[in-house]
């Protein structure tokens, strides 16, 4: 029966056979814990990057209310102040407008014939304007 070469029995080509198994032995097992190692380092790197961006996008998104509220709080004052300018502006031509209408019945009445005649001439020139875009 032939010797079998592959068990360590003192042959010194089966203890080489033998040691070049048990290298290869160390470094699979050492190569495994490598990978497992880096795979545990990229699944925590991958965990902090999804978790960065996490935090970005709730940043950003605090940022973008933020920044909406502050343009509608601002739109909001420019059309208050707005509404409030022209509600002074014709509060003010109303009241403007009273004062003319009493100046003028005052005016009438203290004065009823120039009255009468200021009134015929503005009638008079009116009808001569009408009467030009009529006629063209």
């Amino acid at each position: 029966m032939p010797e079998d070469t592959t068990k360590a029995n003192g042959n010194p080509a089966g203890d080489a056979l033998e040691t070049a198994r048990a290298k290869l032995r160390d470094a699979a097992e050492d190569l495994k814990r490598r990978y497992e190692d880096t795979s545990a380092d990229v699944r925590r790197g991958a965990e902090r990057a999804s978790e960065e961006i996490h935090r970005t996008a709730r940043q950003i998104k605090a940022k973008s209310d933020q920044a909406r509220r502050t343009v509608r709080r601002k739109a909001r004052q420019g059309y208050d102040q707005a509404a409030e300018g022209l509600r002074r502006g014709y509060d003010r031509l109303q009241h403007d407008v009273q004062r003319a209408g009493h100046d003028l019945d005052d005016y009438v009445r203290q004065n009823p014939g120039k009255a009468l005649l200021i009134a015929t001439a503005v009638g008079f020139v009116v009808g001569l304007l009408v009467r030009r875009t009529q006629d063209r």
